[in-house]
């Protein structure tokens, strides 16, 4: 909505969101081999939660400037990967959420 309103071009966006993209890569690379604390996994998927909204905004912004009438597969699809990208990573946040709210329930009823 916010690209439709400002009629701006968020192209310049991509070079920042691909780093940010390769950033969250190379920490999962390095998570598989030393394991994140619960904070830090929380603040990773913080993370992706902002780049995958900014990557909605710029690939927004790409199908009014960018791409041609027919290229609306393309347009489609990066759009629907964005979204179901930012889904992920809402689930991601919320079941983290549950698990530490059922583990410090779990510590009270045992005292």
């Amino acid at each position: 909505m916010y690209t439709f309103q400002s009629r701006r071009d968020f192209s310049e966006l991509g070079s920042i969101l691909s780093l940010g993209l390769y950033g969250l890569v190379f920490f999962g690379a390095v998570q598989m081999f030393l394991p994140f604390s619960d904070s830090l996994e929380f603040i990773k998927s913080f993370a992706a939660l902002l780049i995958f909204s900014g990557y909605i905004v710029y690939d927004t912004s790409n199908i009014l400037y960018r791409y041609r009438p027919d290229q609306y597969v393309i347009a489609s699809m990066s759009l629907y990967l964005d979204v179901l990208n930012l889904f992920m990573q809402i689930l991601k946040v919320l079941s983290k959420n549950e698990e530490e709210r059922n583990r410090k329930k779990s510590r009270k009823d045992r005292e």
